[in-house]
C-alpha cells in the first residue's frame, strides 16, 4: 500500500531496523548480480528481472516505501537522478524514497528505466544512501 503524502516522513521514520532488513539484504543480490567485475547474461526481450520483480516486491509489500505525490512535477528529483554522480549522502530517508517511487512510477511510462537503473548500479546507490543513513 503506498505512503500518503501528508504522513509519509513520520511513517518512514518509524520503520524499525528489522523492518528495513528485506531492503537492505536486496543491497548483497544486487552487488552479487550486477558487480563490476563479473558479466551477466541479460535476455533482451525482458524488461523485468528476477531481481527487479523481488526488488517490487520489497517496496511495495515487504517495507512500502512507495509514496503518492505528484512525482513528474518535482524537479529538484529529476535533478538528482539524471546525475549519476550525485551525492546521496545528505538527502533523507524520506527523500531517498521519494527517489526510488519516481523511478517505479516512471518506468510505467518508459519501460526499461527500472531495470537500467538496477544494472547501471543507480538502485544499488540508492539503497547504501538509505542504508548509511539507517546505520546498519
Amino acid at each position: 500500500m503506498p505512503l500518503l503524502h501528508d504522513d509519509y516522513i513520520e511513517v518512514i521514520s518509524n520503520y524499525s531496523l528489522e523492518k528495513w532488513k528485506p531492503l537492505m539484504d536486496f543491497i548483497n543480490v544486487l552487488e552479487l548480480k550486477y558487480s563490476t567485475n563479473k558479466q551477466y547474461s541479460k535476455n533482451i526481450f525482458q524488461t523485468h528481472s528476477v531481481e527487479l520483480r523481488q526488488f517490487l516486491d520489497i517496496v511495495h509489500h515487504q517495507i512500502p516505501i512507495m509514496i503518492v505525490f505528484d512525482w513528474g512535477n518535482w524537479t529538484e528529483g529529476k535533478k538528482i537522478l539524471q546525475s549519476m554522480d550525485t551525492d546521496l549522502s545528505s538527502l533523507s530517508v524520506p527523500n531517498l524514497c521519494k527517489l526510488i517511487t519516481v523511478l517505479v512510477r516512471a518506468d510505467r511510462f518508459n519501460e526499461g528505466l527500472l531495470q537500467s537503473s538496477l544494472e547501471n548500479g543507480l538502485i544499488l546507490k540508492l539503497l547504501k544512501a538509505i542504508q548509511s543513513r539507517l546505520a546498519f
